[in-house]
C-alpha cells in the first residue's frame, strides 16, 4: 500500500514538472499565466504534504503488523516446542514399552517352549499307559470269550432242561384242564340253583318291602298329627301362661332367674318376645335396645323403629309399637347401661319412663334421673322419635337424623344419640353412639355398648 502511494506521489510530481515547463515556455504571454503556475504549484506542494500524511500512517500500520507478525511467530515457535517436547516423550515412553513388551514376548516365549515340552512328556507318558490299557483290555476280551464259551454251554443245557419241564406242564396243564371243565359245570349248576333260590327271596324282600312302606307311611302320618297336636299344646301353654305375663316382671315373679328370651302378652293383643336381664339390680328387666359390636345396621327407617330389627341375643331394638303396648299397662322405669371403648361403665336410671303410640309419634315421656353416667336424655324429654325418612323435629331446620346417622328423639339435635353410628375404635363423631356426660362431659367419644331397659313400677289401673 504505501508503494502504490509513492508511485502515485511521483506520478503527479513529474506531471506538475511537465505543466511548470509548458508554462515557461509560454512566458511570453500575460502576466496572468505567471499568477496561475505559483498557485498550482501551492496546490501540487499541498497534495504532496497529504500524501506524505497518508504514506506515515500506513508505514506505521505496516509496522505494528509486522510486529504482531513477530510475536505470533514466536507464539508459534514456544507451542511448537512444547509440542515437539511432548512428542519426544511419547517417543521415548513408546520405546520403553516396546523394550518392556519385547522382555515380556521373550519370558512368554521361554514359557512356551517349557509348556511344550511338558505336554511332551506327558504325551510319551499317556502313551505308555494307552499301551498298557489295551494289553490289559486284550487280556480281558480274552477272559471274557472263555466265559461266553462257557455260557452258551451251560445255556444249552439249562435250555434241555427247560424243554423237559415244559413238557411235563404241557402235560399237567391238559389233566388241569379236564378238572376245570368238569369245576366249571358244577359250579353252573350250582349257580342256576342260587339263582332260582334269589327270584325266590327277592318276591318275598320286595313283598316285606311294601309292607314296611306302607307302616312308615302310617307311622309319619301318626308322628304329623302328633307334631300338630304337640305344637297346639305348646302354642296354648304359651297363651296360658302370657295370659297373665305383662313383662319380664311377672315372669321374675312366677319364678324365672335366668335371663333370656320370653313370650309377654301385655294387653288383649297378640303375643311377642322380649329379652329379660333378670341380673341387674334385682333382675325383672325388660330389654328394649342393645349395642355391643356394630354388627346391626341401625340406620333404618321409621316402619323398621316401629316393628323392631335385629336380635334377642344380639344387638337389636325391640320396637316402638312394643314399647308403647309395655309402658301403657302400667308405671315403668327406666335404666340405661353404658360402656367406653376404654372399659370405663356407668349408668342412668329414670323413675318413669313411657311411649306414645305412633299417632302422636312415640314421643317419649321422663322422670327424674339418678345414676354415675349423667343426665343426657332430659333435654330429649317430650319430644317425638325422629328417622331418617320422617323429621319430627320442628326446631331445627334440618333432619337430626339424618345429619347424625340414627334415629330418636331428636330437638335441635341431641344430648345423647345412642343410635347412632357405631365405632370400633375410640373418636369423637357426633354421628357416633353419644351421652354426652359419659364417660366425661369432656371426653364425649363414641361408645362401646349401650343397653337400653324398662322395669315395672305398678300396673296402671
Amino acid at each position: 500500500m504505501a508503494l502504490f502511494i509513492h508511485s502515485l506521489l511521483i506520478v503527479l510530481i513529474m506531471k506538475s514538472h511537465v505543466e511548470l515547463q509548458v508554462g515557461g515556455s509560454r512566458n511570453q504571454r500575460t502576466v496572468s499565466c505567471d499568477v496561475d503556475t505559483s498557485s498550482k504549484v501551492d496546490e501540487l506542494r499541498l497534495i504532496v504534504e497529504n500524501y506524505l500524511v497518508i504514506l506515515d500512517d500506513e508505514v506505521r500500520n505496516t509496522q505494528d503488523l509486522v510486529k504482531e507478525l513477530q510475536f505470533a511467530v514466536s507464539t508459534n515457535q514456544e507451542t511448537a516446542t512444547a509440542e515437539q517436547e511432548k512428542t519426544r516423550q511419547l517417543v521415548s515412553g513408546l520405546q520403553v514399552a516396546a523394550s518392556t513388551n519385547q522382555e515380556r514376548g521373550t519370558s512368554e516365549h521361554e514359557d512356551t517352549r517349557r509348556m511344550v515340552s511338558e505336554l511332551q512328556v506327558a504325551v510319551a507318558t499317556n502313551q505308555e499307559r494307552a499301551t498298557s490299557e489295551q494289553e490289559e483290555t486284550r487280556r480281558r476280551v480274552g477272559e471274557l470269550q472263555v466265559a461266553v464259551s462257557t455260557n452258551q454251554e451251560t445255556a444249552i443245557a439249562e435250555q434241555e432242561e427247560t424243554r423237559r419241564r415244559v413238557g411235563e406242564l404241557q402235560v399237567a396243564v391238559s389233566t388241569n384242564q379236564e378238572t376245570v371243565i368238569a369245576e366249571q359245570e358244577e359250579t353252573r349248576r350250582m349257580v342256576s340253583e342260587l339263582q332260582v333260590t334269589v327270584s325266590t327271596s327277592q318276591e318275598k324282600v320286595s313283598a316285606e318291602l311294601r309292607n314296611t312302606t306302607l307302616q312308615l307311611k302310617e307311622t309319619r302320618r301318626q308322628l304329623g298329627v302328633m307334631e300338630r297336636q304337640m305344637v297346639e299344646l305348646l302354642e296354648s301353654v304359651s297363651a296360658l301362661k302370657a295370659v297373665t305375663t305383662i313383662d319380664c316382671s311377672d315372669i321374675l315373679a312366677r319364678g324365672e332367674a335366668c335371663s333370656g328370651v320370653y313370650v309377654v302378652k301385655p294387653d288383649c293383643g297378640r303375643t311377642f318376645n322380649v329379652y329379660c336381664d333378670m341380673e341387674t339390680d334385682g333382675g325383672g328387666w325388660t330389654v328394649f335396645q342393645r349395642r355391643q359390636d356394630g354388627s346391626v345396621d341401625f340406620y333404618l327407617d321409621f316402619a323398621n323403629y316401629s316393628l323392631g330389627f335385629g336380635n334377642l341375643e344380639g344387638e337389636f331394638w325391640l320396637g316402638n309399637d312394643y314399647l308403647h303396648r309395655l309402658t301403657a299397662q302400667g308405671e315403668y322405669e327406666l335404666r340405661v347401661d353404658l360402656s367406653s371403648l376404654d372399659g370405663r361403665t356407668g349408668y342412668a336410671v329414670y323413675d318413669s319412663f313411657r311411649i306414645a303410640n305412633v299417632s302422636d309419634h312415640y314421643r317419649l315421656t321422663l322422670g327424674s334421673y339418678s345414676g354415675t353416667a349423667g343426665d343426657s336424655l332430659a333435654f330429649q324429654r317430650n319430644r317425638p322419635f325422629s328417622t331418617k325418612d320422617r323429621n319430627t323435629n320442628d326446631w331445627s331446620g334440618f333432619n337430626c337424623a339424618e345429619r347424625y346417622h340414627g334415629a330418636w328423639w331428636y330437638y335441635g339435635c341431641y344430648h345423647s344419640n345412642l343410635n347412632g353410628r357405631y365405632f370400633t375404635w375410640t373418636v369423637y363423631d357426633r354421628r357416633g353412639i353419644i351421652w354426652n356426660d359419659f364417660p366425661a362431659p369432656d371426653d364425649r367419644s363414641s361408645l362401646k355398648t349401650t343397653e337400653m331397659k324398662i322395669r315395672r313400677i305398678c300396673v296402671r289401673t
